[in-house]
């Protein structure tokens, strides 16, 4: 398991491109296995979507 944080809340947050490159990496690192695997992404917290009007919640 490797846990991968990416910052929402604090500036400077991450662009949209950059956290697709990322993703674009985790894929190719999995991909890089010879032997098959099971992979899960789990993902967890606030989002973007809860802070519209400026509050943590």
């Amino acid at each position: 398991m490797v846990a991968l944080l990416v910052n929402v809340i604090q500036h400077p947050m991450h662009s949209g491109r950059r956290n697709y490159k990322l993703e674009q990496a985790i894929h190719r690192a999995v991909a890089s296995f010879v032997q098959h695997l099971r992979v899960a992404v789990v993902g967890t917290g606030i989002g973007l979507l809860a802070l519209q009007d400026g509050a943590v919640p």
